[in-house]
């Protein structure tokens, strides 16, 4: 397996019901807004200079995931996938169901649902300069949220990568982001979350994928909401905008809103600061492919 990125939305909190979980135009100038410059007056040494000064200057935070939608952000949509696209997931499915038995706790054999095709994004996942499409998919789902889903990628009809997942909890779909970490590959964000006892949970989290090791980066939450526990006033809905400077590194951002009782507008609480992922209780996925 080669090398991708995987920007994981939706680490399930504790759980009893799931909940439906949620990047970022530049004018260019006019002729007449050129200045063209002798070539007499030209400085090497200072054209130098000033390639390198911009090479250092960091770009400008893009938008990860904004908690107040809870939806796709606008521009990337769940995606759809053919029959013919369906037909070639399921047959990999089966001709790695005795691998995928093997490396869940969960028995999808006396499910007869057919599979399911949650979401669906496009870009480069494993390699740069590649045109391939993610799937998410769901077999079964034993208990409420938790079950046997899985990723697979697709490179035209070759498939470059399969893992599955859901002994930590199924997610609810997924989306393409920019190359946040800038090594030319798309990062992936799954969306999902949990509702306990009125309270509400969603989180992201962050996984890199080389060969047949999965390192994890970390997660953060995005929204939490009590107002299935508590009433009046004292019900609040608090969300997180995230959003990376893309880096080697990158670095994270966030913006805090609130919202209280049956106010429909958000107060931002907190302005933009730098935030340090956790790594605490990764997601676990098993590689097939």
């Amino acid at each position: 397996m080669k090398h991708f990125s995987i920007l994981v939305a939706g680490l399930m909190l504790t759980a009893c019901s799931p909940a439906v979980s949620s990047l970022p135009k530049e004018n260019q100038p006019t002729n007449q807004d050129q200045k063209i410059e002798p070539a007499e007056n030209l400085n090497p040494a200072n054209t130098e200079q000033n390639e390198q000064e911009v090479a250092a200057k960091p770009t400008e935070p893009v938008k990860v995931y904004d908690g107040r939608d809870l939806e796709y952000p606008e521009g990337y949509p769940a995606g759809l996938a053919t029959e013919a696209e369906k037909a070639r997931i399921a047959q990999e499915f089966q001709s790695n169901l005795a691998r995928i038995q093997q490396s869940t706790p969960f028995d999808c054999a006396s499910d007869s649902s057919e599979m399911s095709i949650v979401s669906t994004a496009e870009g480069a996942f494993t390699q740069p300069n590649t045109q391939q499409k993610a799937f998410l998919y769901e077999k079964c789902r034993p208990g409420r949220i938790f079950g046997l889903g899985g990723v697979i990628i697709f490179e035209g009809t070759t498939v470059v990568a399969h893992q599955i997942y859901g002994e930590n909890g199924l997610m609810n779909g997924m989306f393409a982001t920019p190359d946040l970490n800038q090594n030319g590959v798309s990062e992936i964000v799954f969306m999902g979350g949990s509702t306990n006892q009125g309270y509400t949970g969603n989180a992201i989290a962050l996984f890199e994928l080389n060969s047949s090791t999965l390192s994890y980066l970390g997660r953060t939450t995005i929204y939490t909401d009590n107002s299935g526990a508590v009433e009046g006033d004292r019900a609040k809905t608090v969300a997180y905008r995230i959003s990376a400077q893309p880096a080697a590194t990158p670095i994270f951002f966030q913006e805090i809103y609130e919202k209280k009782g049956h106010n429909q507008t958000w107060t931002l609480i907190q302005k933009s600061q730098p935030l340090s992922l956790s790594r605490t209780e990764p997601d676990k996925f098993v590689k097939i492919k």
